[in-house]
């Protein structure tokens, strides 16, 4: 634990400095309006801030009329890769289903630093990312986002930027929001209530604020989008050979799954191609023109895509109530109480449950139709492998609520010390979040029994043949041969006889801290600021979860609870020096240098720290630059997660199979944080000859070393098979079968990773009489781009990969890149009580994969496939643009809205899926509208 003498000093000073701030405050002293831009604890113009910083202000929260404010934040070019309710259904077996989280040039969620006015929130989950929808909407004054590290300002996490929220605490008066939304094609129905209300009491001196909200979405359950239907799948060619010129993958349309279908079918053997539909009746599988395990195309594969498991929207529901109150003890000392509470529900299907050709079946099954026993004794069979998307079975779903109590006590004020005026602030914050994951799946030693049917001795009745031996042990035997052929005993049995995988969590942050910035003295260009202050932060998790999950008997879940902590203490000092002020060719120049000493209990002492430059030679164009050391800090899951799991396919180059097994992620608690070096240089443009038009231009380079990584089990599984044997004891195998049954995965610090790119940001507005003089109203322009250069990444055991322009990837629809442009443009038309926002948003297309890792498209005369440069039919993803529309009119107190998103009702392109990767959609979740045409209206009032 840090608590070095510098912490003393700085504990001191800020201690005297709030002292001599209540009793040695001058009178005379001014209240300036300013502005805090996230990115400096300095208080200055934003578009002085070193550091690039995009804000989205009132006017553009109330044009955008979004559903939620993520939806907003998730759209900016330099976001990429964020969780919504349409893309966390993949994170069953992690329980983070409905956590809607930021992340900042597809670094990571946890590497971005979420803010609720400069302070840290409690986390939503075991990785410590926030809800953004925690966050109290309508009190949203602006979002700062900050895209560049800013861990030496506020601490770890904060690798690849900082959004902060900042809410209005001054608001007075009564207003209030009621609306609704829909798809067009009559789905997903959702509404949103919201009361807000803020009055100052005491004559002025105090103020109270108050809002209230609940949103409710129905969800989409089951992808029945025509988009969905074409069956593109990700393949292996099994025609290729070295040096014959064909690809060695194939991406085909018209395609399923060959090892597994809804009913069963048998994949090994002389009975090979048997399957079962409804009734159990058998039939013979065509596997059309081309089998290439797990799929085949045409013939019967085409309408085995197993697609209507999964959740298109999640279904939610939220409730959120915050208040704050304020008070002037003096005319330079301000105390707060903030305390909110917010509850959410989310419901998902994540998958239906699979098993890909690792099912052994005895041919004495008394469920196995006559015709088929008759042929299996006739061949001489005994037993046989099956596959099956156990049709009679619900899919695999889950429901999770969090709860999340947030306290703070703060105060506030200023005092002169020096001959100059300081201001302070200080608060103690308690945060709870109370977390309930439950996932409804499979009971794997259930199923195992039940399906191990045998006839009874003494009755002939089809039972469990462990009940032979243990006639109370409540097994119901289950036919898998077939859909619609098994009883409500049967299949409650299988799925966990009414218990559930279950994890209840209780996060808890507390924090205590404080800070103080002025100006002591000036030098020949201006005054000198300085900032500085502490902070003392805990982190712990305790939980409990149901007894099944500790012998993972769960097909998917298998949640563990975490126990552990960590306790930060770190100290911060930031100056802003002006170099230069007024001079020929230097209308300023300043100096933005901060430190940031940091103390884990787990890991030890970390030093950040942050240089930054302007430079203005001229009123028309300011240059800035950066360079930051940051960090992050391992999460509580990274060091101390007990092992959750989830099945997942796996080929097995050993046995050239692939089928499913189980893999298992645990914590380490040697975990050390991770650093990077961040660099940026950038210009400002403020034209005099053209008022109203600003643009700035920014290029970043983010390095970051000892990251933390995990390897999935497909790639501890390929490491052992290349020779690398330290990874072979992470794999444990049925020792009858020879098939992968568990593979263990824990993160290390191994990987590097690097990032660049260039944001661009121009903005002009004006008046429309500009054009004709009897043109009435006010336009504005606002256009947003990130040109992503390089996403490098080294997993420390010589896999690299750069995933810029990778919009879906080959092997995992989860694992994917920023593409090489995205880009936001608004324009705005306000002619009161009229006002219209018309929005394009669109990013480039991309590939399946490239650079180091790179796959060659090619149809026909291909060079050699390698390891590291495989060849493809079609490596080719298309890009997507998209138009919203959205319109204000306002009558008196009360305005009304309407919003349509995805105006041309622009299905999303249709991807193939990752390798063996049955049950969700067609396309990049997370890069792609899969919604379509989204209808919004509603009523807002403000007296």
């Amino acid at each position: 634990m840090l608590r070095s003498s510098r912490f003393a000093f700085l504990a001191s000073v800020s201690l005297f400095a709030i002292v001599m701030g209540s009793y040695g405050a001058s009178a005379q002293s001014q209240d300036v309006e300013q502005v805090e831009v996230t990115g400096t604890h300095i208080v200055r113009d934003g578009y002085q801030a070193p550091t690039p910083v995009t804000v989205l202000d009132t006017e553009y929260l109330k044009a955008a009329a979004p559903a939620n404010i993520a939806d907003v934040v998730t759209q900016l070019p330099s976001v990429v890769g964020s969780t919504t309710n349409q893309n966390t259904n993949q994170s069953f077996s992690a329980g983070q289903d409905g956590v809607v989280t930021v992340n900042l040039r597809n670094l990571g969620a946890n590497r971005t630093l979420v803010l609720l006015d400069g302070m840290r929130s409690v986390p939503s989950s075991v990785t410590g990312i926030i809800d953004v929808d925690t966050i109290p909407q309508e009190l949203v004054s602006r979002v700062d986002v900050v895209t560049g590290g800013a861990s030496a300002v506020y601490g770890s996490d904060a690798l690849a930027g900082v959004v902060n929220f900042v809410l209005d605490k001054d608001y007075t008066g009564l207003k209030g929001e009621l609306s609704g939304g829909i798809t067009t094609y009559g789905d997903d129905a959702n509404y949103r209530m919201s009361l807000t209300a803020g009055t100052p009491f005491a004559g002025g001196r105090g103020h109270f604020i108050f809002n209230v909200s609940t949103d409710h979405v129905d969800g989409i359950f089951g992808n029945l989008r025509a988009w969905d239907q074409t069956g593109k799948y990700f393949l292996t060619n099994p025609s290729y050979k070295a040096g014959n010129g064909q690809p060695q993958y194939l991406i085909e349309s018209g395609a399923g799954f060959s090892t597994g279908t809804p009913g069963g079918i048998i994949t090994s053997g002389p009975l090979k191609g048997v399957a079962f539909g409804p009734g159990g009746t058998p039939y013979q599988f065509n596997y059309g023109s081309l089998e290439s395990d797990p799929f085949c195309v045409g013939g019967s594969c085409t309408a085995n895509q197993d697609n209507q498991g999964v959740t298109l929207d999640q279904a939610n529901r939220r409730g959120n109530v915050f208040s704050r109150v304020s008070y002037d003890v003096t005319d330079h000392i301000n105390v707060y109480l903030q305390a909110s509470y917010n509850q959410s529900t989310s419901v998902a299907w994540d998958v239906s449950t699979f098993s890909l050709a690792n099912q052994t079946l005895s041919v004495s099954n008394p469920y196995l139709p006559a015709s088929v026993k008759a042929e299996a004794v006739a061949l001489g069979v005994a037993s046989f492998t099956m596959g099956t998307f156990w049709g009679d079975l619900p899919p695999l779903s889950f429901k999770g609520t969090r709860d999340t109590t947030r306290s703070l006590l703060g105060a506030s004020g200023d005092f002169d010390l020096f001959g100059s005026n300081w201001k302070w602030e200080a608060h103690a914050q308690y945060g709870f979040t109370a977390t309930s994951e439950n996932g409804y799946a499979l009971n794997t030693t259930n199923a195992a029994l039940a399906i191990d049917a045998v006839a009874s001795p003494t009755t002939g009745a089809i039972v469990c043949r462990s009940t032979l031996t243990n006639p109370n042990n409540g097994c119901v035997p289950y036919d898998i041969f077939g859909t619609g052929v098994n009883s409500k005993a049967a299949v409650k049995y299988v799925d966990g006889n009414g218990s559930i995988s279950y994890r209840h969590q209780g996060f808890t942050e507390k924090t205590i801290g404080g800070g103080i910035s002025g100006e002591p003295f000036e030098d020949w260009a201006g005054p000198v600021s300085l900032a500085f202050g502490i902070e003392d932060r805990s982190d712990s998790v305790h939980g409990a979860g149901d007894p099944l999950s500790v012998l993972h008997q769960w097909y998917s879940g298998n949640y563990l609870p975490l126990f552990g902590a960590v306790t930060v203490t770190e100290g911060y000092v930031e100056t802003v020096i002006p170099v230069a002020k007024d001079l020929p060719f230097a209308e300023s120049l300043d100096f933005n240098i901060a430190a940031r000493e940091t103390g884990y209990t787990t890991s030890g002492n970390v030093t950040t720290f942050k240089f930054g430059v302007e430079y203005q030679p001229i009123d028309d164009i300011r240059f800035r630059g950066t360079r930051s050391r940051d960090i992050r800090a391992p999460n509580v899951s990274e060091l101390f997660a007990a092992g959750t799991s989830g099945t997942n396919n796996v080929t097995d180059p050993f046995l050239n199979r692939t089928y499913s097994d189980l893999t298992i992620t645990k914590g380490n608690p040697d975990l050390k944080p991770e650093v990077a070096t961040t660099n940026s240089v950038g210009a400002v443009f403020t034209p005099t000859f053209l008022p109203g038009f600003n643009a700035s231009v920014d290029y970043y380079n983010i390095n970051i070393d000892n990251g933390i990584g995990s390897l999935s089990g497909q790639q501890i599984v390929t490491n052992c098979y290349q020779g690398e044997t330290s990874y072979c004891s992470a794999i444990q195998r049925d020792p009858t079968s020879g098939l992968i049954t568990v593979v263990n995965a824990q993160p290390f610090n191994l990987a590097s990773q690097e990032a660049d790119g260039i944001d661009f940001e121009a903005s002009y507005s004006g008046q429309m009489s500009d054009f004709n003089a009897t043109w009435n109203g006010s336009y504005n322009i606002r256009g947003l781009a990130t040109h992503y250069l390089k996403n490098y990444s080294n997993n420390g055991l010589g896999t690299i990969t750069d995933t810029v322009g990778q919009n879906q990837n080959e092997t995992s629809n989860t694992s994917f890149g920023p593409p090489n442009w995205s880009w936001l443009t608004m324009l705005t038309y306000v002619n009161r009580p009229f006002s219209g926002t018309f929005t394009m948003r669109g990013i480039s297309a991309g590939v399946y994969a490239n650079n180091n890792y790179s796959l060659v498209g090619c149809a026909s005369a291909c060079p050699v496939s390698t390891t590291t440069s495989p060849t493809v039919n079609d490596n080719h993803v298309p890009g997507s643009f998209y138009m919203d529309v959205s319109v204000n009119y306002e009558f008196g107190p009360l305005e009304f809205f309407a919003v349509v998103k995805n105006l041309m009702d622009k299905d999303p392109p249709i991807l193939a899926p990752g390798t063996g990767v049955p049950n969700i959609s067609q396309t990049n979740v997370s890069l792609y509208d899969t919604l379509g045409r989204n209808y919004r209206a509603g009523i807002r009032f403000n007296f």
